[in-house]
């Protein structure tokens, strides 16, 4: 009789998953949905934003930029599948600026933050939550407490504040704390504000190429367990920053009204296994096979939305791209990669030469497809 019962939950156990992978799925389920927002001091929106939209995998809905090195809202470049929501440009200096990027139809509504720093900000909604996206970039090398307070007295609700602070402390990983780092430090101290820094270096020196965590994120404690944060260390795009990337989910109820995809490329099959060998048993298994197929479907079902992400079909535009973008601006990004790896790994002055040398050429290769693109559209 147990081999029986076994031989039967394993047939239904393969029809049913038979059935995830070929059908599109109208039944209730309960899923995490994900939004990712990304924080990223770019060192020339016009210079390296390309080369981030062409090789990032990441496809987020909010970009926040800092040092765009923007004049005014028409230097800001077109994103395919992105509309600018809020920017900020220097009067007086050059380079600076910072720039939010939103998905073209992601809601949101411009709030204006005064403050003597570079700073743009944007509120939107998320969960039925109203969050405040506050973006900074600060090269001042004596901001006080007040001006941290300033800004914070500003925002109502749940927030986010991220951004290239430049400030240096031991509590965010760094090798040793300044002065503005401290002033921050007592800013976190007395407000109800969580670092979602884990201590990994977010800018490259460019002469030692050591990492330095001077990009941070923060946001309120009710905030801060929906979300979970990391910095792609995988490239720098042209920057000396990397991209930092902050996801937020929460469980959401798909009902039979909407139609949905499993994404099974993110599924921790792992887990997915584990768990069908912990809650699925012969004794599940009755002589009423409707009765036993449908315990068994929906405690798979179950299971598979704790492990297998869903997502909404359409629920994102394709990927924007870089149409001047080419195999050999690829090519080029990837061989400057592998050498900064290498110079970063061994710490050798010929490496350090190889990589400044494959840094030029891929400047070079990225802004020679980019004219010649644009100068076959001009003389068409």
């Amino acid at each position: 009789m147990y081999y029986t019962n076994h031989k039967i939950l394993t047939e239904v156990m393969l029809y049913v998953l038979s059935v995830l992978i070929m059908a599109n799925f109208t039944s209730l389920l309960i899923y995490n949905i994900m939004f990712s927002i990304v924080h990223w001091n770019c060192r020339g929106i016009h210079n390296n934003a390309a080369e981030y939209i062409a090789m990032s995998q990441i496809k987020p809905d909010i970009i926040c930029f800092q040092e765009t090195w923007c004049k005014n809202e028409q230097d800001h470049p077109h994103v395919m599948g992105y509309k600018i929501a809020d920017f900020s440009v220097r009067n007086t200096k050059s380079h600076g600026g910072t720039a939010i990027y939103v998905r073209e139809n992601l809601p949101y509504l411009k709030k204006n933050i005064d403050s003597n720093l570079e700073i743009s900000c944007i509120k939107f909604n998320f969960d039925n939550n109203d969050i405040t996206l506050v973006n900074l970039y600060d090269t001042e090398s004596d901001t006080k407490l007040p001006q941290y307070n300033n800004i914070f007295d500003q925002i109502e609700g749940k927030f986010l504040l991220c951004g290239d602070f430049n400030a240096h402390h031991t509590m965010w990983g760094g090798k040793h704390t300044d002065t503005k780092g401290r002033e921050l430090f007592s800013f976190l101290e007395y407000k109800d504000i969580v670092l979602l820094n884990d201590g990994t270096g977010t800018r490259c020196n460019p002469s030692t190429l050591e990492l330095a965590p001077i990009d941070l994120s923060f946001c309120n404690s009710s905030l801060a367990s929906k979300i979970t944060w990391s910095v792609d260390l995988t490239s720098s795009y042209g920057s000396d920053h990397h991209v930092v990337n902050i996801n937020f989910s929460h469980k959401q109820i798909l009902t039979d009204d909407s139609e949905s995809v499993y994404n099974y490329k993110k599924a921790d099959w792992e887990a997915f296994s584990s768990k069908c060998n912990e809650h699925l048993s012969p004794d599940m298994i009755s002589d009423n096979i409707e009765e036993t197929c449908s315990r068994l479907t929906n405690k798979i079902l179950q299971i598979a939305g704790e492990c297998i992400p869903v997502k909404l079909k359409n629920n994102k535009p394709k990927k924007p791209q870089v149409p001047w973008w080419t195999p050999e601006c690829t090519k080029s990004v990837k061989e400057r990669n592998i050498c900064k790896n290498r110079a970063q790994h061994t710490g050798f002055g010929t490496d350090f030469t190889i990589y400044r040398e494959k840094e030029r050429a891929c400047r070079k290769t990225i802004k020679a497809a980019q004219a010649m693109y644009w100068r076959a559209i001009v003389t068409r």
